[in-house]
């Protein structure tokens, strides 16, 4: 194995003012990961990256001229929204470094673009690089070079770097400009010596975890890693109860709009019988001309007009006869039919006594409640 005291790296600002540096971007080893459990129970997971995957040529290809993202964006980077989120690329080809802590690395150049993220680079504030990127997971458990891992990282499709605070391969995953390990540096170029740093976050005596919140990495101690995960189990507490408040909510919308239909309903409803008892009494005061009003209350309409056809017309056959025709038939009885000066007006004791049509619906108006409880009860309607 080759181990290498130092490495020269250039950074270099260019005329336009973008910043164009060499990082390293991710190594081989195992990586762990936490996932937060509904309870919000964080489960820890490690994943291999052997050197025959991160090496492969084809996962390297899709390293050349990779977008630069300040932070990992929500979702993986297309055509649609890259505009938002693209600072910067990378300018070169991979390149296979090894360093005294063991692991192999994968160096790129990186050119920044933007303002802000140059700044963060060289007020020393935010120097980390993560990759974001799609593969395959060979569920294999196995031990590498004294580590235990769950499974294996194969395939890799890379799709962004990101400028990170903390990065999941390291602190050796990072630009290589004006940290504390570079020893000298210009405008133009500079030269430093790699110092190993202790990959499992181990400084000062004092022990570090990582909490991950919404995909970004957090490098804390275990007081306040205790005191997150806390929060986070009451933060997904809840968002549990405004599920349950927003299906609720659902629900009394919904029952609101039935009611609404149902009030809707039952206003055609009363419309409709009160058309269907006008229509009705109109009817059977047309028909008194001729016939009985206490002989036609329970004949249907059909019924009622061909009562009073055949009392006006009998050698009239009605049997067969469709609808228009019969209504038709009726009109022109009714209208051509001339009472002889002895007949007696059946019309003025329609029904139960009422002089008039007008006085007869108005009366049913006022009990109309009544009537069409019934009717509806009788049509399975308001249970």
């Amino acid at each position: 194995m080759q181990l290498y005291d130092s490495i020269t790296y250039d950074a270099v600002e260019l005329p336009n003012g973008f910043l164009s540096v060499d990082a390293l971007i991710t190594r081989t080893g195992v990586f762990v990961y936490q996932e937060i459990g509904p309870d919000g129970t964080i489960k820890t997971v490690r994943q291999l990256r052997p050197p025959e995957e991160v090496f492969k040529p084809e996962a390297l290809e899709t390293l050349e001229g990779l977008p630069l993202t300040n932070s990992h964006p929500s979702e993986m980077l297309n055509t649609e929204n890259v505009k938002e989120h693209v600072i910067g690329m990378t300018s070169d080809r991979p390149k296979k470094i090894i360093l005294p802590d063991g692991y192999d690395y994968v160096k790129q150049r990186c050119t920044f673009f933007d303002n802000e993220a140059i700044g963060v680079i060289k007020d020393k504030s935010k120097q980390q690089m993560s990759l974001g990127y799609e593969c395959e997971l060979d569920f294999t458990p196995g031990v590498y070079k004294g580590e235990a891992y769950d499974a294996i990282q194969r395939n890799h499709k890379y799709n962004h770097l990101s400028l990170v605070d903390v990065a999941r391969g390291g602190e050796n995953c990072r630009v290589q400009y004006d940290s504390d390990e570079i020893k000298a540096i210009s405008v133009k170029k500079g030269c430093f010596a790699i110092q190993q740093v202790d990959n499992n976050h181990v400084k000062k005596g004092l022990k570090m975890k990582v909490f991950i919140h919404d995909g970004d990495e957090l490098k804390v101690d275990q007081a306040t890693f205790d005191a997150l995960k806390s929060m986070s189990s009451e933060v997904s507490e809840l968002k549990e109860k405004a599920k349950l408040v927003d299906g609720l909510q659902a629900k009394v919308d919904e029952l609101g709009a039935k009611l609404k239909d149902t009030t809707n309903q039952d206003e055609a409803f009363f419309k409709a019988v009160d058309s269907a008892v006008k229509s009705r009494l109109e009817l059977i005061t047309k028909a008194t001309k001729v016939v009985d009003a206490k002989d036609l209350v329970d004949l249907s309409d059909r019924g009622i007009m061909e009562v009073a056809i055949k009392k006006v017309r009998p050698e009239l056959v009605l049997d067969g006869k469709s609808e228009d025709y019969i209504t038709a038939r009726f009109d022109i009885c009714m209208e051509d039919y001339k009472p002889s000066k002895n007949e007696v007006d059946l019309g003025k004791t329609l029904l139960d006594g009422e002089t008039t049509l007008e006085d007869t619906y108005k009366k049913y108006l006022a009990n109309r409640d009544k009537l069409t409880k019934k009717t509806k009860e009788k049509y399975g309607r308001g249970k």
